[in-house]
Parts: structure tokens; sequence; C-alpha cells
């Protein structure tokens, strides 16, 4: 089953001496037409040989010269791009009432959308505008947009491009080395947003997106989302396809997490699961990758991180998520009485998953210094722990362990945790993974 797709584009160049179309193939040049700025729309009607046919109702804020339009032709099934551009020195506001084309053989996807961006000169951040979605009848696809109004910058060249959607949430993209390319910039019901960057790219050239929570009203995990391998907890993913063709991004590609929250920001692709672990700014570095011709969802989520806490209630977690204590972490403890330390790690953050080849080893490593020192009393899990966490013999079990400490004096007890760097998953630096610490400072009353 074909689907419509950009072979023949339409130019439709509000003003003189505008460059003409690029391609091969025979075009139906209509005599010039003029773009009054009164209320009423100016229509573009145009035909090419083989049936193909467009009409585009067009309002601007000025009064423009006569314009030429020209609509070149295309094999069935194929979509037309519309092309607006602006040669000269200062801004025109124009408003796009309707649109529709009319194709040689009727499409058979139901869904279709249509976006707006401009292309040149290329901006520095690109974020394409979802005009609307179709309605198909027959050979005629027809947009009415949400939204209409746009500011054709000085010397510019922007498009329409159409495409078949998944969902009416997709947006078209243009494949633009070197920009930054924001994905989330139609999806305003998200947590956070998606940034991505990269320097080169090779295959397709045009590409839709769209972007979804990861979890419905209820809690539960989407769909899509079922069955993959997770690191973390996801927030919201981006189902990414490609308009024709594999699109590889190449070099080092930087995806941004724009909102960060306070654990770690985890990036994962599905397509070849693992977890690339972000900076504290959320920039997470992504060795080259393609994207097929199905679909690709990038998943955006965070893994908590390793924390530290000395409980004020006995066997309660004190280890919150996202800095939310839930019973309460001491900053004193009594002389001669040994008290509890919990440690949490995310158990997604380490392996035992099919990321990994190997298990989690167990073991925290602990470093105490000061008025402290880990109590040498076995502690063979006897029940003083909080649900899920373990105290086998002071090894300190991860994910979630809990250790006994014994002061030995009066002053400042200062603990501090690490991950194993054996075996946790760092996949943006996987020759030196970079363990996490936690530090933990108790006073110790005389």
């Amino acid at each position: 089953m074909g689907y419509i797709r950009s072979c023949a584009c339409i130019c439709a160049l509000l003003l003189p001496f505008l460059a003409s179309c690029t391609g091969n193939g025979p075009r139906t040049q209509i005599p010039p037409q003029t773009l009054g700025s009164d209320l009423q729309p100016h229509t573009f009607a145009l035909r090419t040989q083989n049936a193909a046919s467009a009409t585009m109702n067009v309002h601007s804020d000025r009064a423009l010269p006569d314009t030429a339009v020209s609509l070149r032709s295309s094999s069935c099934p194929s979509f037309p791009t519309i092309t607006i551009s602006n040669p000269f020195d200062f801004p025109i506001h124009i408003r796009i009432v309707s649109f529709s084309v009319t194709l040689p053989c009727a499409p058979q996807q139901p869904l279709f959308g249509a976006s707006f961006y401009q292309i040149q000169p290329q901006l520095p951040v690109v974020t394409p505008v979802k005009l609307g979605d179709a309605t198909v009848k027959g050979r005629v696809v027809t947009f009415t947009p949400t939204v209409q109004a746009f500011t054709l910058a000085p010397k510019s060249t922007s498009q329409i491009v159409i495409l078949p959607e998944a969902s009416t949430s997709d947006v078209a993209f243009p494949v633009a080395p070197g920009s930054t390319t924001t994905l989330t910039a139609n999806a305003s019901n998200l947590p956070s947003g998606l940034n991505f960057q990269y320097q080169t790219a090779s295959g397709g050239t045009t590409y839709s997106a769209g972007c979804f929570n990861a979890f419905d009203s209820n809690g539960h995990l989407v769909p899509p989302l079922q069955g993959i391998p997770l690191v973390g907890t996801p927030s919201f993913y981006c189902n990414v396809t490609p308009a024709s063709g594999n699109i590889t991004f190449g070099n080092i590609v930087t995806f941004t997490i724009t909102t960060p929250k306070p654990d770690r920001a985890i990036f994962e692709p599905d397509g070849n699961p693992q977890g690339f672990a972000c900076t504290p700014a959320s920039q997470c570095n992504v060795p080259a990758f393609s994207v097929p011709t199905t679909y690709q969802n990038f998943i955006a989520g965070n893994v908590q991180d390793l924390r530290l806490c000395a409980p004020a209630t006995p066997s309660v977690d004190c280890n919150g998520v996202a800095g939310d204590p839930q019973g309460g972490s001491r900053t004193s403890v009594p002389a001669r009485r040994p008290f509890q330390v919990l440690v949490a790690d995310d158990p997604t953050y380490a392996p035992g998953t099919a990321n990994a080849p190997v298990p989690w080893d167990g073991l925290f490593r602990m470093q105490l210094s000061g008025a402290c020192i880990l109590s040498p009393a076995p502690d063979n899990n006897n029940g003083d722990t909080p649900p899920n966490y373990t105290d086998d013999e002071q090894k300190g079990v991860g994910p979630n362990a809990e250790f006994d400490v014994k002061p030995i004096g009066t002053g400042t007890c200062t603990i501090t945790t690490s991950e194993d760097t054996r075996y946790i998953i760092d996949y943006s630096n996987p020759a030196n993974p970079q363990p996490r610490t936690a530090t933990l400072s108790v006073t110790v009353g005389g």
C-alpha cells in the first residue's frame, strides 16, 4: 500500500521574481496572479498534465505584486510540497485559510497531516508547526489549518509538508544537521521536552514524530513501551518515522531533556535496548544511529539517584523519590548507641536486565570517617529493615541495603557509599563507567 510522498512540488511564490521549482517532469504555468491586502483570501488554482491539482487560499497583510506559481506533475501516489518564498528584505505576514490537493489516484491511508517550517536559511532551532489534519474524500485531500498565521522572514523559503501519519499528534520534521530540533514542540501535555542535535545525516530528508506520555491516566505503562527493556522510570517517548528510507544521524548525537528532574535523566532508543546516562544538566550523548523505515521510540526517563539516610523512625524508609523523604533522615545521633543507615539505588540502573550479561554483585562500596565505624556485630536480616531492604551480614546487598553504624566518639560521622564500577550501566561511557556516590554526615552527641 503506497502513500503520498513529495515527488512533486507546488511553488506558491507570494512575491515576484521568486525561484522556480526544481525537479523533472512537465508542469503547467498559469498567468501571474495578484494577492491583495483585502480581507478576502486569494485562491491559487494549479493543474498538471497528469490530472494532479492543488488549490490554496491565502491572505496577506499587504498588497503584493503579481505572483508566479507553478505545479510540477508527479506519479501516483505522491504528494506535492507547497513552497512559500519571500525574497525581500522585510517580513510578510500571511494567513493560510485552507488548501487541498487532488491526486490522480485515491490515497489508501486514512490519516494525513500538514506541517509548516522554514528551510532557507536553516534556523538554529527547528520547530515545525502542525497546521492540522486532513479530510480525505476520494482523490481529494483537504486541510483547514487550526494554526493559520505565519510570518515569512526576509529572504526566506518555507514549506508545507504533507505526510501520512499514524497519529493525529504527528508533526513533520526536516533533517537539519547542525540545528537543534525540538521533537516535543507540539506536545504541550508532556512532563518535559526533548531536543536533539547532530552534525551529519544521511538517507531520508524528512520524518514525522509524535510524542506521548509513558503512562496512561490510570498510571499504567502504555502499550508501545510494554515488553521493552527499560532503564529507570520512563516519563515520555517520541515515535519517529522516516518519510522514506532509513535516516542515519551521525557523529555524537546530543539529546537534551529540557526540564531536568532531581534524579539522573536517561535516554533510551528502543531499537537497540540500552540506557544512556545523561549529565546532571540532562544532556545525553549518544553514538551515531539509524532510524528504520518503520519507526523508533525515543524514550526519556529518570533513574533514582543513589541515596543515603539515617531513618528518624526505625525500620522506615527515609530514602524518598525525587527529594521527598518518606520517614525523615536524622542529622544527629546519640553517642554509644548504634544507628541504622539505609542505602538505596535504582534497581533498573544495575545489570540483571536484558542490558547486561552479569547480575548485580550485591555490594555497595562504603567509606566511614570521623566518629563512627561499621558495626562489627552480625546482622542477618533480623527484621529491623524497611520493606525491600536487606541487612545480610553487613554486606550491603543492593539495590536497597541497611547497615548498622557504631559511634566511636563524639563529633561528625561521615559516611560515603558508591556503586561498583563493574556492575553499573553507563552506556555513555562504557569503557570507563562513572559510579555515582552519596554522602551522609551526622553529628554524634556527647
